[in-house]
């Protein structure tokens, strides 16, 4: 009984790294830049930290230039100085 239930663990293990490599894909092709919500925007960009994704970057790239800054965008603030 206790053999079955440990092979029984060791399968949900497996399906729970498929699936979190799945959710990691998803959200991955979800950050093509028709995404402006920027609420949405900070929980992928955390969500792909947590899961060491190379694509990080380009969400955050996408915040910064939804950034404003008192009424301006971020990127004319970045002209500034």
């Amino acid at each position: 009984m206790i053999s079955l239930a440990f092979v029984s663990l060791q399968m949900d293990s497996a399906n729970v790294n498929t699936r979190i490599v799945l959710a990691q894909q998803y959200l991955e092709d979800q950050v093509s830049g028709a995404i402006s919500d920027t609420y949405a925007l900070c929980i992928i960009s955390y969500a792909l930290a947590l899961a060491r994704s190379s694509k990080v970057g380009h969400v955050l790239q996408l915040l910064e230039g939804l950034a404003k800054v008192e009424g301006k965008q971020m990127s004319e603030l970045l002209i500034q100085f």
